[in-house]
């Protein structure tokens, strides 16, 4: 009985554990479906949206490339040596020439101002004949007097027999007004073609839209939708209004295949890219993971049950474990191997035979490393590591697959060990990774060249000399741009010369450091397009009917093509980068745009460079001004120092002898009469008028000459000290004082002293007449000090006289001062980087406002 009951027991027990881990299971088995659909979701959003990113910079090339063809073909028309312009022959030869620059372009006409078609030159398709005034593109550019590039909708061509995109720029006539337009053909197919190129998936898409919705291009190519309207779909009503790129999803209206998207806009366009992942492509694997995984867990949970109904008959059920284990393996999406303690692989499942194109026959027996990929044999190294640790294993991994393709995989692996640790084997697992290690490689790509221009970016704008930047230049864009041979040099136009900064590999080049070479002998043909801000391309420089002399030197060393790229500074041209190579066609449409974005760089570091030099220059000039200027200054200040001891000692004498005499005569002629003592009285006056004056004056001069010695001074101790010094001369006079916090200024001590004390010596003096005169002092919120009083004011008209030296609004017999008391003032103000301003009106007070500069 007892036995039994421990079996019931026992078998309870079992049943709790069995369902606890099939809720546990199950718990996890959810939560990982959840994340496998947001992962899945979240990461064709970023896919799509970078691979948008990635197709607008080639739309932005490929359209910038055909503006720069247009503007090019427009700029040589108009430098047109000839006065009488190019024959018709001579610009159908012009636009040939332009047209073998761009592959993606069938035709390029001129059409006059009146919509005739005047010039075309095609690739191998009939004359147009016709009027093309109705043309969209004709109209929008009479209308738009900006000669900005414009794309128009897909227009349908009988000459090309074919629809096209028209990409054109506005013709602008000898007075200023509309000339007509110069068009190229851009084929859609060839966009589709390339956007067909790259792998989306089985229902993934590519398009190329107008702003307004109009589709231009789309990969897969389907017939009727380029040229139609989609400005009614999610994209044109909402997103792409608020954010230049971004993800939405949306049902399409074509083919009715929901799909998740990226955008992004081509800047300097009107033109928007447009990828779409199906919906169902990115969740198939999500799909198949969730059903293996469902699958699994059920047949887990079946496993469960079976092992917890028949824990008595283990023995009995390990052949049927054995299978159900295999059925297992079989389910999963990953593939599965066993290796034995020999290195052998002793079970696969069938995703494995797959992944690596055996069968099961063949794969049994044989060693992993058979099957690894010759660069990565360090796995068996790894596998040493992981059985000495006794520990689990996750690295990457490339394996041969079928036909001997190579997959990058993620290695996962776990060592097994017997009872008594001795390892028997492991259990390995890969997950193929190889599309997602593929985007990752073309990003690094993609991220280590802008980096590598960032580089070269940064050592140029380092660098001090014109010639240093161009070598520091020449270096980087090799890393990035091989060439033969590469030149940069600057233009002086008006000597004729052209001088040459910087040579790669001088031993073998034409060019020679320094202002060594005319124009003429660099090519003044060549000048002229660069001038226009076009490349000049050569593929085979033996096409050529005739060559200036440094390009007949440079094809007798073994230059058979070269390409020469302006450097434009503010849109003039101010030199130019120069490669050559010993292969005809040496550098492709992608070469001549890394070396413009480079030559963008250099021209924009060379004109920093010669400025940086010109604000030297200018600032070595400017030290020797301020030099001389201080000179100047102190021999003006020792003039008036030895004014200022002239005035001292030359006029004081006789105004001291003036009013001693006569005080004598006062004294010592009793004899006189009234008015003669009246008359000498006067005289001692005016004598004593002009020590003040004479004081006056010297106190001006001293504060326009005395040193500033700035320190922090506290404003309110030192008013009141001045308020109670003039009180103690006011004697019995009433006198209220209101003096607000002032807070700290910086100043020179002294002189504030100065002004202070004048300022309110005369609110004292001006409120003379008042029975109770009443100054305050404080400080408004704008931080001005003012000084206010009740006294008698002025005449707001003579204002501007308040400051003069000899200045008087008040006549003596009314206020006595000498008039220079203010003038002294604002000459403080002035030096203390300040102002002073003052208000009043007659009979009603005055109020004085300064600053001080704020340090």
């Amino acid at each position: 009985m007892a036995g039994g009951a421990d079996g019931v027991r026992l078998g309870r027990m079992a049943a709790a554990g069995a369902g606890a881990l099939a809720v546990l299971v199950a718990a996890f088995a959810g939560f990982g479906i959840w994340q496998g659909y947001r992962a899945a979701i979240e990461d064709s959003e970023l896919d799509a949206r970078s691979l948008a990113k990635v197709v607008s910079t080639h739309a932005e090339q490929g359209i910038k490339s055909i503006d720069r063809n247009l503007a090019s073909v427009e700029a040589v028309l108009k430098s047109w040596p000839n006065p009488q312009g190019p024959s018709e022959a001579q610009v159908e030869w012009l636009l040939r020439g332009r047209l073998q620059l761009d592959p993606n372009v069938r035709r390029l006409q001129i059409v006059d101002a009146q919509g005739r078609l005047a010039h075309e030159a095609s690739d191998r398709m009939a004359r147009q004949n016709g009027t093309l005034a109705g043309r969209e593109y004709v109209t929008w550019h009479r209308d738009h007097a900006a000669p900005a590039l414009h794309v128009s909708a897909p227009v349908q061509s009988a000459a090309l027999k074919t629809g096209f995109i028209p990409v054109s720029r506005r013709l602008t006539a000898a007075d200023g007004g509309f000339g007509g337009v110069i068009v190229a053909s851009l084929m859609p197919v060839f966009l589709e073609d390339f956007y067909s190129s790259v792998n989306t998936g089985p229902h993934g898409i590519i398009a190329i839209f107008l702003r307004d919705g109009t589709m231009l291009a789309r990969g897969p190519r389907r017939e009727g939708v380029v040229g139609k309207s989609f400005a009614g779909t999610t994209l044109f009503r909402g997103p792409l209004a608020a954010a230049p790129s971004g993800t939405f999803q949306q049902v399409s209206t074509t083919d009715g295949m929901a799909r998740i998207y990226g955008y992004a806009t081509v800047p300097d366009t009107d033109l928007v890219v447009v990828v779409g992942f199906g919906k169902d492509d990115v969740l198939a694997g999500w799909r198949s993971q969730t059903i293996s995984s469902l699958t699994a867990m059920a047949v887990f949970l079946a496993a469960l049950v079976v092992l917890t109904v028949l824990l008595m008959r283990r023995a009995a059920q390990l052949a049927a474990g054995e299978a159900r284990y295999r059925r297992l393996l079989d389910t999963a999406s990953e593939a599965i191997f066993k290796v034995d303690g020999g290195g052998r692989i002793s079970l696969v499942n069938r995703e494995t035979c797959a992944m690596l194109g055996r069968t099961e026959a063949e794969l049994l027996g044989a060693s992993p490393l058979d099957f690894v990929h010759e660069d990565d044999r360090a796995f068996a190294g790894e596998m040493r590591a992981l059985r000495e640790a006794q520990s689990t294993g996750r690295f990457e991994l490339r394996v041969r697959g079928r036909e001997g393709a190579v997959l990058n995989t993620i290695v996962s692996t776990r060592s097994i060990f017997d009872d008594a640790g001795h390892y028997i084997g492991a259990l390995v697992m890969l997950t193929d990774i190889t599309q997602r290690a593929r985007a990752e490689r073309t990003l690094q790509g993609n991220l280590a060249r802008l980096e590598a221009l960032r580089a070269i970016d940064r050592s140029i704008l380092e660098a001090q000399s014109l010639e240093t930047v161009a070598a520091i230049g020449l270096r980087g864009l090799h890393t990035q741009l091989p060439y033969w041979g590469a030149t940069v040099l600057t233009f002086d136009f008006q000597a004729g010369l052209a001088t040459v900064l910087a040579i790669y590999q001088p031993e073998r080049s034409a060019y020679k450091l320094g202002p060594a070479m005319t124009l003429d002998d660099y090519g003044r043909e060549d000048i002229a397009m660069l001038a226009t801000g076009a490349e000049c391309v050569v593929p085979d420089i033996g096409e050529l009917p005739s060559l200036p002399p440094v390009l007949a030197q440079l094809r007798g060393q073994g230059v058979r093509s070269y390409a020469r790229i302006p450097l434009l500074a503010e849109g003039a041209l101010i030199g130019a980068l120069n490669l050559g190579s010993d292969a005809v066609a040496a550098y492709t449409p992608d070469d001549v745009s890394t070396a413009r974005t480079f030559a963008d760089q250099l021209a924009i570091a060379l004109r920093q460079a010669e400025l940086r030099a010109g604000l030297q220059r200018q600032a070595a000039e400017l030290e020797r001004r301020v030099a001389e200027r201080t000179a100047e200054l102190q021999n003006v200040n020792r003039e008036l120092e030895a004014f200022s001891y002239s005035v001292s000692h030359d006029l004081r004498a006789p105004a001291r002898h003036i009013k001693g005499f006569a005080g004598m005569l006062l004294e010592d002629a009793p004899q006189l009469d009234e008015a003669s003592r009246a008359l000498v009285r006067r005289i001692a006056a005016s004598a004593e008028r002009m020590s003040a004056l004479i004081d006056a004056l010297l106190s001006l001069a001293h504060t326009s000459t005395q040193a500033l010695t700035r320190t922090r001074v506290e404003l309110a101790p030192l008013v009141k000290e001045i308020a109670e010094e003039l009180t103690a001369q006011a004697g019995a006079r009433a006198i209220e004082w209101k003096i607000a916090p002032l807070g700290a200024a910086e100043g020179d001590p002294a002189l504030l002293r100065v002004a202070l004390a004048n300022l309110l010596g005369n609110a004292v003096k001006y409120t003379a007449r008042r029975e109770r005169a009443v100054i305050e002092i404080g400080r408004g919120e704008d931080g001005a000090y003012f000084v206010r009083d009740n006294g008698a004011g002025f005449d707001m008209r003579y204002a501007s006289k308040l400051f003069g030296v000899f200045s008087r609004l008040h006549s003596a017999s009314e206020f006595e001062g000498t008039g220079i008391g203010l003038a002294t003032v604002r000459r403080i103000i002035d030096r203390h980087g300040g102002r002073i301003w003052a208000e009043g009106t007659p009979g009603a007070g005055a109020v004085f406002y300064f600053t001080l500069r704020s340090e």
